[in-house]
């Protein structure tokens, strides 16, 4: 499995990342790429590519052209986890999308002994996102189904699951600057091989995404969304882009991004983290995204993203897509 991971690397640029929780379907709030995680935090009424498959099935219908986009995540803990997502037009109206999430989430084995070492303990997860949208502006509709499979190799309690979910998107073109975005992601069970039943949380999220007439058309966007799990507080991601650079000096545009995210909006300035899920820590993020345009239609955009988790290792996030 090591070597597998190591060639999958060098193929897709892998980075790392660690999931705690991941018997609940934490692995599912991984940050999907880095232009959605600079600015807090997923936000379902901000289209940005094949990614949307990811966050709002219902934006892919805002392209006109494919899009493949791969991410990578880094972090100091060697956790790997590869995201990966294919988006085309079938016409005006309808979008198709497909994409893949992976973590292989390795641990040394304990023992008493400094000179025995036990079998690591090999537990890998895997995600399979089918979607369609259908533009009927200024709405937008979406749905995915979800297909999620998880093995832990430590004993034969364990061994593997499986499970179907689906997420519901829509979208909605208010006027030219202001948009806004729902969506709902149904809940997981997980049957194990034991017998055990353990459900995943579903989620209700919201966004709002507004461009204001700031020194040129689209410098400036704010983000509101806010996010609600099953039996967890609400929480809220705020984020801004600034795009200084627009078809100039050969780029198609060049900008800078940041934002906070996952406030508790229930313990507001608590010092506690809201739960022990990774992505449910207060997150802050800086990032920046350089898009060029090359011969004919292709183009391919550069993103990336440093993220501040508080009380836990801080991460680097690579997303790269190529338009054609």
């Amino acid at each position: 499995m090591q070597r597998i991971s190591i060639l999958i690397c060098l193929l897709f640029g892998i980075g790392n990342t660690l999931v705690a929780g991941v018997y609940d379907g934490a692995f599912f709030r991984i940050p999907s790429d880095a232009v959605s995680r600079s600015v807090g935090g997923p936000n379902p009424a901000y289209p940005i590519g094949a990614v949307d498959l990811l966050i709002n099935p219902a934006l892919l219908s805002r392209h006109t052209q494919k899009e493949l986009q791969f991410s990578n995540m880094i972090d100091l803990l060697s956790k790997q986890y590869i995201s990966f997502a294919f988006s085309a037009p079938l016409n005006n109206k309808n979008h198709i999308g497909i994409g893949v999430t992976g973590l292989d989430n390795s641990t040394p084995g304990e023992s008493k002994s400094k000179n025995v070492r036990r079998k690591e303990s090999q537990q890998y997860q895997f995600g399979l996102i089918i979607g369609y949208s259908r533009n009927l502006f200024p709405f937008s509709l979406g749905a995915s189904i979800k297909y999620f499979r998880m093995r832990d190799d430590r004993g034969e309690r364990w061994k593997s699951t499986s499970a179907l979910g689906y997420e519901l998107g829509f979208s909605y073109a208010i006027n030219p600057a202001l948009s806004a975005g729902f969506i709902y992601q149904s809940p997981f069970y997980l049957q194990w091989k034991n017998g055990i039943l353990v459900k995943a949380s579903g989620k209700i999220g919201m966004g709002i995404a507004w461009t204001p007439a700031v020194i040129s058309e689209n410098f400036l966007q704010i983000l509101l969304s806010a996010d609600r799990f099953d039996n967890e507080p609400l929480q809220a991601n705020v984020g801004v882009v600034v795009t200084p650079i627009t078809d100039k000096l050969g780029l198609k545009d060049f900008s800078l991004r940041g934002g906070i995210g996952n406030f508790d909006l229930k313990s507001w300035g608590g010092n506690a983290i809201p739960n022990y899920l990774r992505d449910s820590a207060s997150t802050f993020t800086v990032g920046a995204g350089l898009g060029l345009d090359t011969a004919g239609n292709w183009g391919i955009d550069l993103d990336y993203c440093f993220q501040l988790v508080e009380y836990i290792t801080n991460s680097h996030i690579i997303t790269t897509r190529i338009r054609f």
